[in-house]
């Protein structure tokens, strides 16, 4: 196992074992198992491994159900347009959904990652996330779909 795939390991076996709330606390761990790395090293790692940092800490990313094209309750998409979607809106073949600042990056980052079907990608600002649906037609049901998902208790 090459030194890369050995930190990456490493990695998924500290979020799995602790509670990881900062990426200094991954260097720490790895530190503690003999493993040097910087902070730019850890957080393409955790980039790569899909791993993302919720409420709870760093965790797995669960797949949205990319196959029907919706989100899946509990998935990372799911639990992230809970947290930071404050409103969505279709315009034309566009989604606009506001956040509070500073949250419209990893919103856009969790549709990257969901691998929506119509989807086409996402720019993030500081509070507005416009999302290119494929259609006008599956854009007004991808905005059903994240409203649905917010509205969930």
């Amino acid at each position: 196992m090459n030194e890369k795939s050995r930190r990456k390991q490493l990695i998924l076996d500290v979020v799995a074992e602790n509670r990881i709330e900062s990426q200094e606390q991954i260097l720490h761990q790895l530190r503690k198992r003999g493993v040097e790395a910087t902070q730019a090293t850890i957080s393409r790692d955790l980039r790569e491994l899909a791993l993302y940092k919720g409420p709870t800490g760093y965790t797995a990313t669960p797949p949205a159900d990319s196959a029907a094209g919706t989100v899946v309750p509990g998935s990372h998409l799911g639990e992230s347009l809970r947290m930071f979607m404050l409103t969505a809106h279709d315009a034309g073949s566009l989604i606009v959904m506001r956040t509070r600042p500073g949250h419209a990056s990893p919103l856009a980052s969790a549709v990257d990652r969901g691998n929506l079907v119509g989807v086409v990608g996402t720019i993030a600002g500081d509070d507005t996330v416009f999302v290119a649906a494929s259609s006008a037609s599956r854009a007004k049901a991808l905005v059903r779909a994240a409203r649905a998902m917010v509205a969930r208790p």
